[in-house]
């Protein structure tokens, strides 16, 4: 996500009209931005589109990434910028490239 566009998450109503909220977590450097941070999905407008981005490196295969959690729900996202460590199991693992 550094110097790039950002990745997306894509928000979709159900039902009546709902107002949402996209909040970051465990962010302690304030590196991780999300735009927008909230609004409402309504019958003419039952999409939104959230852009993630961050202003530096954040690694991957870590403790402690900073999140992104959706609400209503709580669907919660962990946020970084490298490459998974491969997977340890049955000597078959490759990284992984995090857009």
């Amino acid at each position: 996500m550094v110097g790039y566009r950002g990745s997306q998450i894509y928000l979709f109503r159900t039902g009546g009209t709902v107002d949402w909220s996209a909040t970051v977590g465990n962010d302690p450097g304030h590196v991780i931005g999300v735009s927008p941070g909230s609004g409402t999905l309504t019958a003419r407008g039952p999409i939104a589109i959230v852009t993630v981005t961050t202003s530096q490196f954040v690694q991957c295969g870590t403790v402690g990434y900073p999140t992104i959690t959706i609400n209503p729900g709580g669907a919660q996202y962990s946020v970084c910028t490298g490459w998974i460590k491969p997977f340890a199991g049955h000597g078959h693992g490759h990284g992984h490239a995090i857009p």
